[in-house]
């Protein structure tokens, strides 16, 4: 799988601050670093880690900031944000300012 793997984008629709629904997004760019994880067969961690600090150079981001975008821009409410975070507990320190 790692090998024809070139990449992945998931969507989850969720409710949006004015009514409606508003698509949060994960997009996961299969680098050699991510190929590697996935062919040793590597925890969730190592990979959402990639994710994470992938963004600049590769274009990715996970969930949790999709979710802090979404939130920061007043288009979902922190309580909806944190009901669909991976880990609420940083996304809930990100949005205090603190993460």
């Amino acid at each position: 799988m790692a090998n024809s793997l070139n990449a992945t984008i998931a969507q989850k629709l969720i409710p949006a601050a004015d009514k409606g629904l508003i698509c949060a997004h994960e997009v996961m760019i299969v680098n050699s670093y991510i190929r590697e994880q996935i062919q040793k067969d590597e925890q969730f961690y190592s990979i959402a880690k990639a994710i994470e600090d992938g963004g600049d150079e590769y274009g990715m981001c996970s969930f949790d900031q999709s979710l802090f975008r979404l939130c920061v821009n007043k288009q979902i409410t922190p309580d909806v944000a944190l009901a669909f975070a991976t880990v609420p507990t940083n996304l809930e320190l990100q949005l205090r300012g603190v993460g």
